[in-house]
């Protein structure tokens, strides 16, 4: 909500093109951070996530063609996802 509030106290925004300033002010997330007084800065969320990586025990490496190909897209997204081995679909519908 904060950022369609924001959205609209800013001029020459309208729905014609509120995604575009959206995209263009980095994201909702990036927007909501702003106007929170007590918010962490993008620049500070990175340096966190990097501190974070580079601390972390490497578990397993997994190289693939495909992998070794996602690895040279340096402005995609990545997605890294944590299985834990002892949950199943069933026990996570069920929230055990």
């Amino acid at each position: 909500m904060r950022v369609f509030t924001t959205a609209t106290a800013t001029d020459d925004i309208d729905s014609s093109n509120i995604a575009e300033w959206i995209a263009e002010n980095g994201g909702i997330e990036n927007i909501r951070q702003q106007t929170t007084k007590s918010a962490t800065t993008k620049q500070q969320r990175i340096e966190k996530g990097k501190q974070l990586l580079s601390d972390a025990e490497v578990v397993a490496n997994v190289i693939t063609q495909q992998t070794k190909e996602n690895a040279t897209k340096v402005d995609d997204v990545v997605l890294l996802v944590g299985v834990q081995p002892q949950m199943t679909v069933d026990k996570i519908y069920l929230g055990q």
